[in-house]
């Protein structure tokens, strides 16, 4: 296996040939050409690994001038070329725990403009010594003042609303809410059409680096290599062009906002219509909520486009169901362009001896967090797009900590300011505005501080239990869990996974699923730094997955194909493109096509794989030198978490976890005493100065794992 190389000497079609860097200390930029990263490292998140690794030597908090942030496209962005216009953000993130440099996509119009501006990426360094705004316009780049243009304590579409007026119509831009300004750890950066970069906290950087917004009006243009004609066969045959915009319909059974239990009610106007999440998508999935009662502003009606976070803001009475055909595939039902995450948008082969597996719906464990309130719900959801706050933090780990917490007894004697009741829309939007804010009445926490507890709630839940006491906030359990056939299966009040981050498709908690698939999530998630589940969500052909049910966690199958599944996630996020569309088991090769169809450069899957697994290794690096990342901080980051049962009652003891992290770090070659890369792994995929730099760090394991090794015991009492 062989990287992409570039034979022709000169910039590949796609790009536009700059990166900016942006020194916000001094209001100064410069340019750094994209030549001296790409093809190697593609873009996204290839590319922002490559710069970090080389800009940043130790570890620096998340919430200073030193960190950087650094926005990259790749190369399909802006050309018209299909679902290839997300970005990367990356920098060191200000919710996770520890501290770590991580990762968050981000749709939009923003990053083709910024293309057409003449532009593949920037990085942010510094903190402005007032509040700021940038404004570009393809070479021209002002640092202005977020104060002066009314900009600084708006909220995200009033931000952008003045921007267009302050710069054009086509002046799309990047903002922080008041969350970000006041550096709640969950906050946002959003952008048009309701995307935002969500899963890091970055907008408490911006908020701490007192940037508001980057603006971005480009007169150029974002050309592939492939002609019209080509361009227009690859538009009808890659992503899904059968998602046309819908017309705006009333529709009560599927609704902007789907609920498992309740329809829309009658005096909301819910319309089932659909948008693109970037340029050039035709992969249309993004739903739009119409005529919302504005919960900041009484009789005002908004729009607001949602993805599927909404529903359970609505309603968390089940958890979310799991279908087999959304993720194990028959190659009786897969054709080019379907969308695997929906079974059967292709007429289905009713021959197909495993329909049966493959339309199977797991309802899901009933839980009775937040009942069925559509008020509620629309107020969750709108006050986290104009506030600038992750939706998944806020309905599936404060309002389901806020529930099980109260229904268990343990809020008892802490002053909210009021009684707390997640049902009622009034307390909702009081808590997510105290806690925006900081605001609220003081809590006495067990180490003698008081605070205002807004302020604490604003450093996160997984801080929040912390400071509060873990063994009464944290692992104290829940006992309203059902399964479907009635039996109780307690879970902690706390859904926190790894990395402080809440859990996401780990099996229990929210969105359960088999063991199989669950050891998947769970591998990718601890060798992240973050919910590694908004871009790692796994697809395997049926007669695969038959082979690994047995024992899983000694399968050495699964190990390789969670490996394959963690580079499928980085190469995504470096070509831009979208998780709803790769990988399609229908059509391999769709992103050797249309990494090609961008650059011109003639490459195969194979090549890709390479990129994908150096830009995977520089992350560890990072890791490693920024976090001091090892096997025991990654084991015990996860492991707990895994042994409260999933929805069939089952679980991993501390040897069977051990075992899989051995087969997982002998997969991808790492040492299993440290989980650090061999020299050897290093040098395969070209990266011999990091093996120096290990070596001199004492950070590289010796040829073949550490002599001596005895797996450590089980820290866990429970």
């Amino acid at each position: 296996m062989k990287g992409i190389e570039q034979k022709e000497g000169r910039l590949p079609g796609g790009y536009a040939g700059k990166i900016l860097r942006i020194d916000l200390t001094n209001s100064s930029t410069e340019i750094i050409p994209t030549s001296k990263y790409v093809p190697e490292y593609i873009g996204g998140w290839a590319v922002c690994n490559a710069i970090f690794l080389e800009d940043v030597k130790g570890p620096v908090p998340a919430l200073s001038a030193e960190n950087e942030l650094i926005y990259m496209l790749g190369p399909g962005a802006g050309t018209g070329l299909p679902i290839m216009g997300r970005a990367e953000i990356c920098g060191v993130a200000a919710n996770n725990i520890p501290e770590s440099y991580t990762h968050s996509s981000i749709g939009g119009y923003f990053g083709p403009m910024l293309k057409w501006a003449g532009y593949d990426g920037f990085v942010l360094t510094g903190k402005a010594p007032k509040h700021t705004y940038i404004y570009i316009e393809d070479e021209k780049i002002s640092f202005l003042d977020a104060d002066e243009a009314g900009l600084w304590g708006e909220f995200i579409h009033e931000s952008q609303e003045k921007i267009f007026k302050l710069h054009g119509p086509d002046a799309f831009s990047l903002v922080i809410g008041p969350a970000g300004e006041h550096m709640h750890r969950n906050a946002t950066v959003g952008t048009g059409n309701d995307h935002v970069s969500a899963k890091a906290g970055f907008g408490a950087v911006w908020g701490y680096k007192n940037l508001k917004a980057i603006a971005v009006r480009g007169t150029g243009t974002a050309k592939p290599a492939v002609g019209l004609d080509e361009l227009l066969k690859i538009r009808l045959e890659i992503g899904n062009p059968k998602m046309q915009p819908n017309p705006l319909k009333r529709n009560y059974n599927f609704t902007s906002f789907p609920s498992n239990d309740f329809r829309c009610e009658e005096e909301w106007a819910c319309y089932d219509a659909k948008l693109c999440c970037s340029h050039g998508c035709n992969g249309v999935c993004v739903w739009t909520c119409f005529d919302i009662e504005d919960p900041l502003n009484p009789g005002h009606k908004v729009t607001e486009g949602v993805k599927c976070m909404e529903r359970w803001a609505a309603n968390l009475t089940y958890d979310c169901a799991w279908q087999g055909g959304a993720y194990v595939h028959s190659h009786r039902q897969e054709t080019p362009g379907n969308f695997t995450w929906c079974a059967f948008i292709n007429p289905v082969d009713i021959n197909d001896p495993d329909l049966t597996f493959l339309q199977n719906e797991y309802k899901g464990d009933r839980y009775d967090l937040l009942a069925p309130n559509m008020e509620r719900g629309y107020a969750i959801s709108w006050l986290c797009t104009q506030y600038g706050l992750d939706k998944w933090e806020m309905v599936f780990w404060y309002m389901a900590w806020l529930s099980m917490c109260k229904k268990e007894g343990l809020l008892e004697g802490i002053d909210f300011g009021r009684e707390v009741d997640v049902d009622d829309a009034d307390f909702v939007k009081y808590f997510i505005k105290m806690m925006t804010y900081r605001t609220g009445p003081e809590i006495k926490l067990p180490d003698g501080s008081k605070r205002p507890i807004g302020d604490l709630f604003a450093e996160g839940m997984g801080r929040v239990t912390r400071a509060l006491g873990e063994e009464k906030f944290r692992y104290s359990l829940y006992h309203g869990r059902t399964n479907l056939l009635g039996e109780k299966l307690d879970i902690p009040v706390s859904w926190e996974a790894a990395w402080g981050v809440c859990t996401h498709w780990l099996g229990r908690g929210f969105q359960g699923c088999p063991k199989p698939q669950w050891l998947v999530y769970a591998a990718g998630e601890m060798l992240d730094s973050r919910d590694a589940q908004g871009n790692s969500h796994s697809h395997m052909w049926i007669e695969d997955y038959y082979k690994v049910t047995a024992d899983p966690a000694h399968n050495r199958f699964l190990a390789e194909f969670s490996m394959q599944n963690g580079l499928w996630a980085i190469l995504k996020d470096s070509l831009g493109s979208c998780e709803y569309h790769i990988p399609d088991m229908g059509r391999p090769g769709q992103e050797a096509l249309l990494f090609t169809a961008a650059t011109g450069i003639e490459t195969t899957d194979e090549e890709l794989m390479y990129a994908a697994r150096k830009a995977r290794l520089m992350y560890r690096a990072i890791l490693m030198r920024t976090a001091g990342r090892t096997r025991d901080l990654e084991v015990e980051s996860i492991y707990n978490w895994l042994t409260y049962p999933d929805p069939w009652g089952q679980v991993t003891d501390w040897d069977e976890w051990n075992d899989w992290t051995d087969l997982l770090y002998e997969v991808n070659g790492y040492d299993r005493a440290t989980g650090r890369p061999f020299r050897s792994t290093w040098e395969k995929f070209g990266l011999k100065n990091i093996a120096d730099e290990m070596e001199l760090s004492g950070m590289l394991p010796p040829e073949g794992g550490t002599p001596g090794y005895v797996r450590k015991k089980n820290p866990f009492p429970r």
